[in-house]
């Protein structure tokens, strides 16, 4: 019988090659994984934004975990740097549903300010939540506050606490309607503060009514964080998505127009979008009554802001 011993790299040749391809099929993936944004994709682009933040963030990693656990707002919330000294006496607003947390907010109204109702949207730290409108009468005094709030909805959506409060509209029967950056609502609350009717999809920047009983917001109807980049007319009454124009379908219209490119980068090879081609941030009907002082244009044409 005749027995041959093995040497070293004889034994250690097939390890190394199922290492190495071990090596080659996890790097096809993670590949195919961030081009074609498969799962988990999102999970691990989330979860680096979270811990690794960007150049600008001021929030630590503990301010962020209190603030998802809705311990303490943070995330959004930064001290101002700006020393403004200005000679006026401020005086507190009474009569505001806040958190036993937080104090009363300060406001002047100069006298030569323009006399009217005044409507601010923000993050106020409501007792109902975090988020909120307030009226103010001519005088300066709070008329009427409602709590703005998406993380109650019947679908999956992002706590409060990670929404921006952006985009408010208020009706004539004293009615609002609200939405969120980063959210998955458009909201409508009456003047008392009850809620008329909820849609889902992803509105932002801006609710602007166009005098038909409707409102165009930029957003995704689909309720999509990303993609949002539809023009969308919401029916006033209920809430329902009447239209929704693609940007991608502006720019086919209008070839022409080399605003619609410029941030794309040519290079030899052609051109890339950058990313955020246009962030968007505006669009604005032209009302019945407007339209006869701009010739060339008709009611329910629609300015926007990229």
């Amino acid at each position: 019988m005749t027995i041959h011993n093995e040497s070293w790299w004889q034994r250690w040749i097939p390890r190394l090659a199922a290492v190495w391809l071990v090596f080659v099929v996890a790097y096809v993936v993670g590949y195919l994984t961030h081009k074609l944004e498969l799962w988990p994709f999102a999970t691990i682009q989330t979860t680096s934004d979270f811990l690794l933040g960007d150049d600008v963030e001021q929030v630590t990693l503990k301010e962020k975990v209190l603030n998802d656990f809705g311990m303490r707002p943070a995330r959004h919330i930064v001290e101002s740097q700006r020393k403004v000294d200005i000679p006026a006496h401020y005086e507190a607003l009474e009569g505001l549903p806040l958190k036993e947390r937080r104090q009363a907010p300060l406001m002047y109204l100069d006298e030569s300010a323009p006399r009217g109702y005044r409507l601010l949207y923000g993050s106020f730290d409501f007792e109902g939540g975090l988020h909120g409108a307030i009226l103010l009468n001519p005088q300066g005094q709070v008329q009427q506050s409602w709590t703005v709030r998406q993380d109650d909805a019947s679908w999956e959506s992002r706590p409060d606490e990670n929404t921006y409060p952006h985009g408010i509209e208020l009706l004539p029967d004293g009615s609002i309607i609200a939405a969120f950056d980063s959210g998955s609502s458009i909201t409508r609350y009456g003047y008392c503060g009850e809620q008329i009717w909820r849609t889902k999809g992803n509105f932002h920047h801006s609710v602007t009514r166009d005098g038909t009983g409707a409102v165009w917001a930029w957003g995704n109807p689909n309720g999509e964080l990303k993609d949002t980049e539809f023009m969308v007319r919401i029916d006033e009454a209920s809430g329902a998505i009447l239209d929704a124009i693609h940007i991608d379908k502006v720019v086919a219209a209008n070839p022409d127009m080399d605003p619609f490119a410029i941030r794309q980068d040519d290079q030899v090879q052609g051109s890339v979008w950058s990313f955020d081609r246009f962030h968007v941030n505006d669009v604005d009907p032209l009302p019945a009554h407007w339209a006869p002082a701009y010739e060339q244009f008709e009611a329910g044409d629609l300015l926007i802001s990229l």
